[in-house]
C-alpha cells in the first residue's frame, strides 16, 4: 500500500497509513520513572493520533522526548540505590542506578525508531539511518549489560557471587526483552532504507 501524503499551506501532513505506522510505537500516557516526560508524552500521543498533524511537529515532539529521557537517565543513574540502616546495600531496582539508566535508554531508543521511520517516509534517508543507529547503540548497552559479580540484596545483605545460588533472571537487565524488540524494529527499518543510505534498497 502506498503512503498517502497531503500538503496544507506548504506543510507536509501525515496520511492515515503513516499515522498507523507510528501510533503503534506510542509509549504509555504517564511516566512514573521520568515525571518530567509525562506531559510531553501526552502531547506526543495527541499529535501522533491526529492524521492532520504536520509530520515535522511529530518528529520534533519525539526529539524533545529523546532529550528529556537522556537527561532523566543521567539523573536516575546517579540516584542512590542504597537502603538499610548502617549497611551498604545495593538494590536491583527498576528506577534507580543502572536499571534506571536502562529504562531511559530504552525510551530514547523507542523514540529514535519513531523518528527514524518518519524520516524514512519523508525521504530524509541519512537522518533516518542516523536515528536508527542511535537506537541500536542505546539498546546494545541494555542487552549487553550484566549484574555486577558481587552485588547484594537488601533483604538479607548476602553476597551474590559467581559461586552462589541466585536468580539467573537478574543476570540481565530488567529491560532486556524490550531492548531486543526495539533492536529488531530498528534493524528492520534499516533494511527499508535505500542502499545509498546504508539500507537494503527498499523505500517502501
Amino acid at each position: 500500500m502506498k503512503f498517502i501524503l497531503a500538503f496544507l499551506a506548504g506543510t507536509l501532513l501525515l496520511g492515515p497509513t503513516i499515522l498507523a505506522a507510528r501510533a503503534a510505537d506510542a509509549p504509555p500516557p504517564t511516566d512514573a520513572n521520568c515525571p518530567l516526560a509525562t506531559e510531553p508524552v501526552k502531547e506526543y500521543n495527541t499529535l501522533s493520533n491526529d492524521p492532520n498533524t504536520p509530520v515535522d511537529l511529530v518528529i520534533a515532539s519525539a526529539r524533545r522526548l529523546i532529550a528529556l529521557y537522556k537527561e532523566c537517565g543521567t539523573n536516575l543513574q546517579s540516584s542512590s540505590a542504597t537502603s538499610g540502616m548502617n549497611k551498604s546495600v545495593v538494590n536491583v531496582s527498576t528506577n534507580t542506578g543502572a536499571e534506571g539508566l536502562h529504562y531511559a535508554e530504552v525510551r530514547q531508543a523507542q523514540f529514535y525508531v519513531v523518528t527514524g521511520r518518519l524520516e524514512r517516509l519523508i525521504e530524509n534517508y541519512n537522518t533516518s539511518h542516523d536515528d536508527l543507529d542511535a537506537a541500536l547503540l542505546l539498546v546494545k548497552d541494555v542487552i549487553d549489560w550484566r549484574t555486577p559479580s558481587m552485588s547484594h540484596y537488601s533483604s538479607n545483605n548476602v553476597n551474590i557471587g559467581s559461586g552462589s545460588s541466585h536468580n539467573a533472571a537478574l543476570d540481565y537487565s530488567l529491560y532486556r526483552d524490550a531492548a531486543l524488540k526495539i533492536q529488531d524494529a530498528a534493524q528492520l527499518e534499516i533494511t527499508r532504507l535505500p542502499k545509498s543510505a546504508g539500507g537494503g534498497g527498499s523505500t517502501k
